[in-house]
Formats: C-alpha cells, structure tokens, sequence
C-alpha cells in the first residue's frame, strides 16, 4: 500500500507561508483586479484554489463583501478559504448527497482594502493535503469550464463517443483535467439544451 493512500489527512502538512509571503504578502496591490492577478499567478503555480467564503453579510461560498461603487476597489474585504477546507450546506431536503472533497483543511486568509490599496490582514497557509496538480483533480473548481469554453467545446463534447477522447481535448485546449463524470454531466446537459 503507498504511503499517499495509507495516510491521513491529518498526517500531511504543506507549509505555503514563504511562498505566500513573497507572492501575495511582502506586496501593495493598489486595485483589486493587481490583487486577483497576483492570486491567480498564487494558485497557478502552487496547484492550489482558494474561495471567497466570507463576507459581511453572510458565510456562504462565492460571495464577498459589499461591492464598492468604485470599480477599481471592489470589495472591502474579503475572506478565501482553501476549497478543500468549505463545506457547503445543505439547501433543502432535495439535495443529494455527493461525495465530499470535504478535508477540513484550515488555510485561509483576509484581504481588506485600506488607504494604500488592498493588504492582506490575516492568514494561514498550512494545508492538509498535497500540493500537486495531480492532487487539484479532486477539486471541481479546478476542472469548471466557462460558458465560453463549453461553447467552443460543445460539438467535442456530444459528438465524441469516448470520454477520454473529450477528457484529452479539453486538456489540450483548455488546460483543464475533467473527469469521465464531469463529461458524461456535460453531455446531458449540453445535449438537453440547458445552460450550464
């Protein structure tokens, strides 16, 4: 048995702190959009996705604090958590039950706007899992494509018998590594009509 599968989630530790300090940390970003950069380019290179999970209304994914009239600050603050440490609730007594990517894992950090643009205020860059992009498959918001992205797709997607054909493609093209799941869900979608 290898050590990745014997191995608890508990039992790894990935420190990102100096990483983080040099990308995000030692830096002023003066608009958001030199903040959004900087975390793209973050979690790029590191194989990991953080989310927006905390606002001043409320704690829900993808939602952050109230938007700012100027559209050079956006938000206010806004607070990530590693994808792999939000669990979503439930919404109703119709959902079902998915299996969870859920790892509890505690990383996150504050971002706030002040008078010099945005800082970061607080962080945690422990993370509980590995840092690989082999590892990043396991995170759906790693393999969403956007609407633009399953429209250029769409003929690839229904009209290919193979899943690894699609799965291949869509690499090839976009970068992303799908799952035979996420391209069966894609053509039943797609062939129904309904956006996604």
């Amino acid at each position: 048995m290898s050590s990745h599968s014997a191995s608890s989630s508990s039992d790894i530790s990935v420190d990102l702190t100096d990483a983080f300090r040099s990308m995000i940390l030692n830096k002023r970003f003066v608009l958001w959009y030199d903040f959004e950069s900087a975390l793209k380019e973050f979690q790029k290179v590191w194989n990991y996705n953080f989310i927006a999970s905390q606002t001043t209304y409320t704690r829900y994914i993808h939602t952050e604090s109230r938007l700012l009239k100027d559209v050079r600050f956006r938000y206010l603050f806004v607070s990530f958590n590693c994808t792999f440490g939000h669990k979503r609730k439930s919404e109703g007594l119709k959902v079902r039950q998915k299996s969870s990517k859920f790892r509890n894992c505690q990383s996150k950090f504050r971002v706030r706007l002040e008078e010099q643009g945005y800082v970061i205020k607080s962080y945690k860059m422990i993370h509980n899992h590995p840092c690989s992009s082999s590892w990043m498959v396991c995170d759906p918001w790693t393999r969403r494509l956007s609407s633009e992205e399953k429209e250029n797709l769409k003929p690839v997607i229904l009209h290919c018998e193979s899943a690894d054909e699609v799965i291949e493609s869509i690499k090839e093209r976009t970068g992303k590594q799908v799952t035979a799941a996420d391209v069966k869900a894609m053509k039943a979608t797609l062939s129904t009509g309904k956006c996604i």
